[in-house]
């Protein structure tokens, strides 16, 4: 083999091997493997019903994604309702009296848990919810004025 059959050889093989790790750069950036990557806190979400909401559903704050339904829904030992378990991206820190809603979206009406910070958050001196709480959700989104008065999903104990 000449020389410069090996200088091209090499060049391909260069190449190939910067393809390959372009390609997997994206897969991870892209794909579902990033979220492995990041770090999440667990919270655990009450509602009388929770009929469509699967593992992996998005929990939107805001209409930003900040995590994803973790497990659930599971039958709530007293039956009257079921609870979901969150996980919520680390560092995203979700008010006190914040609600928790299903709502669903696109033709299929795929369901996400949509939350809605209280419309009077004082941004200097609001509580965080702790990570490891439970709350009380509610089951239609309906609209960001039905959420604002609504109660029943403002409720979180800590762990």
């Amino acid at each position: 083999m000449t020389s410069s059959e090996r200088v091209t050889q090499t060049r391909v093989g260069l190449f190939m091997l910067l393809g390959l790790v372009a390609i997997c750069a994206m897969v991870v950036y892209f794909g579902r493997f990033g979220e492995g990557l990041k770090k999440f806190y667990d919270l655990r979400v009450e509602y009388p019903n929770a009929s469509g909401l699967f593992k992996g559903a998005d929990v939107l704050l805001a209409g930003a994604k900040v995590g994803a339904v973790k497990d659930g829904p599971f039958v709530l030992d007293n039956m009257r309702g079921v609870y979901v378990i969150l996980k919520v991206r680390e560092g995203v820190q979700i008010p006190q009296g914040s609600a928790f809603a299903i709502g669903s979206a696109g033709l299929l009406g795929d369901s996400f848990v949509e939350i809605t910070m209280p419309s009077k958050l004082d941004i200097e001196h609001y509580q965080p919810i702790a990570p490891g709480s439970t709350g009380v959700g509610v089951k239609d989104a309906g609209g960001i004025a039905e959420l604002a008065g609504h109660d029943e999903g403002h409720r979180f104990n800590s762990p």
